[in-house]
């Protein structure tokens, strides 16, 4: 629902009439308001509408008129268009309103390096603390990895400093010794296994109208490099997002981006093929449903044998994660009630 107000200038108190239509109505019908003029000069008058001018690319506009009951003793209809004798005929034109709800993909684009460990621990190397060397991968921000080599020349620990665990891309990192422990020369045959980490989004922050996390999964999701995620966001939140090394961001153009222009649909989830594991799902509700749940970003866990009807929803916005169920549940969606 939108507002828009007229502003006329009253010539005479008493009882005027405003009346206004736009391309959805039949021809020459209009519908009116009747207001009371106390003392003649500048009134306004505020019309309710109900089109969704967030998609209103070329705007909306209402032929409308004002008339003074006492002009002609009376609304005096004889024109075939439907406005009154003597009425002041004009046009409002309502622009587009910019969306405040944005239609985004959200993708994993880096981690951090979960764990290091030592696949072989070579022989004659300088005994003494180093730093490990990338030698391929995609990095983003390096990451500082500690071995120490003991005195028989070969490496006993490895350790990665907190707060330095990197960030890596499609490409995971291969890290080697530093020629400063007399690799190549006297030291050979260290090497060492990277598990990479997930990036952390805090997909509550990234809402547009509220959040609801069942099951104790609370407000954030784990994602691998390549991971993805659709969902309704606030385009402030989902700039911020984007600054980020870890995650991208993809907006659609024109209408395509926005919340309120999306046909929305009866959405149920079927896990019933899965026997074990447990999967996730994270989606938007229906932005023309009911306040305050309107948009509203939730998400649940998917267990096997479970079947969900999500009720109306945003089916761009639903995202199925099959996490460690041993078969992917099934999609359907059917028209809104």
């Amino acid at each position: 629902m939108a507002t828009f107000t007229i502003n006329f200038n009253a010539q005479y108190p008493g009882e005027h009439r405003i009346g206004y239509r736009d391309y959805t109505y039949p021809a020459n019908t209009y519908d009116n308001i009747d207001i009371t003029v106390n003392t003649p000069g500048s009134q306004s008058v505020e019309i309710s509408i109900p089109h969704n001018l967030y998609c209103a690319t070329k705007g909306v506009t209402f032929n409308c008129y004002v008339v003074a009951f006492c002009q002609n003793n009376g609304y005096v209809y004889t024109n075939p268009n439907g406005i009154p004798e003597s009425a002041q005929a004009f046009n409002v034109v309502i622009a587009q309103q910019t969306d405040p709800c944005n239609i985004v993909t959200v993708t994993c684009d880096a981690v951090p390096i979960a764990t290091a460990a030592i696949a072989n621990a070579g022989s004659g190397y300088t005994p003494g603390t180093y730093n490990l060397e990338l030698s391929a991968g995609d990095e983003t921000t390096a990451a500082t990895i500690k071995v120490v080599v003991g005195a028989g020349g070969t490496v006993d620990t490895i350790s990665i400093t907190s707060g330095n665990e990197g960030l890596y891309g499609t490409t995971p990192p291969t890290f080697v010794m530093p020629a400063s422990s007399g690799e190549g020369v006297g030291g050979s045959g260290a090497t060492f296994v990277i598990t990479m980490g997930v990036s952390e989004l805090d997909i509550e922050a990234l809402t547009y109208n509220g959040f609801t996390a069942y099951d104790s999964l609370g407000s954030t999701y784990d994602m691998s490099v390549g991971d993805s995620l659709m969902v309704a966001a606030d385009p402030a939140q989902a700039a911020i997002v984007a600054a980020t090394d870890e995650f991208s961001i993809i907006t659609p153009s024109g209408n395509d981006k926005n919340c309120h222009c999306q046909g929305c649909r009866t959405v149920t989830i079927d896990a019933t093929a899965a026997t074990t594991g447990e999967g996730r799902i994270i989606y938007n509700q229906c932005w023309d449903i009911e306040a305050p749940n309107n948009s509203r970003m939730i998400t649940r866990k998917v267990l096997p044998g479970e079947t969900w009807n999500l009720g109306c929803v945003d089916p761009s916005t639903v995202n199925v994660i099959q996490g460690t169920l041993d078969a992917l549940p099934e999609v359907t969606e059917i028209v809104c009630p």
